[in-house]
């Protein structure tokens, strides 16, 4: 398995680089996804050495299977680029009316940003997903509230 071998597992399914020289290859992103299909979870890569970087960017991967409830982050934006497979990306009014909806694939939106304090959520069109992450660090407890 070439995940232990660049990464350390601290949490289920959860992996940090153990160097930020690293290079993700498709034979990652397959571990990741054959990861999230034996255990039934998102699988995640992170490629900041840990929860207290300055800079978070991971490599998601998530299914159809998996419900993503609503939630927001209350100090930070996150940047979305999609890497394989298609999702929806809804976006929410505090009355929880969905006020914008965009497809997010490599072939049509290849990045998209959210706001801080601002409601949405993933609805996974293809058996899988594989997506890129960029959010500020450190990461807390309270960086995501789910509504």
């Amino acid at each position: 398995m070439i995940l232990n071998s660049i990464a350390t597992e601290t949490s289920e399914n959860v992996f940090h680089a153990l160097s930020q020289n690293l290079s993700v290859t498709s034979e990652i992103v397959q571990e990741l996804i054959d990861l999230m299909e034996l255990k039934q979870k998102t699988s995640r890569l992170c490629l900041h050495l840990s929860k207290e970087s300055p800079l978070h960017q991971s490599v998601i991967v998530t299914s159809s299977k998996f419900q993503n409830n609503r939630h927001f982050h209350p100090d930070k934006f996150e940047t979305i680029y999609p890497l394989q497979g298609q999702a929806r990306l809804n976006l929410f009014d505090s009355s929880f009316k969905r006020t914008s909806s965009s497809l997010l694939s490599r072939k049509d939106i290849v990045s998209a940003t959210i706001q801080p304090k601002e409601i949405h959520n993933f609805e996974i069109l293809t058996e899988t997903f594989v997506f890129l992450e960029i959010s500020p660090g450190p990461f807390t407890n309270n960086s995501t509230v789910y509504v």
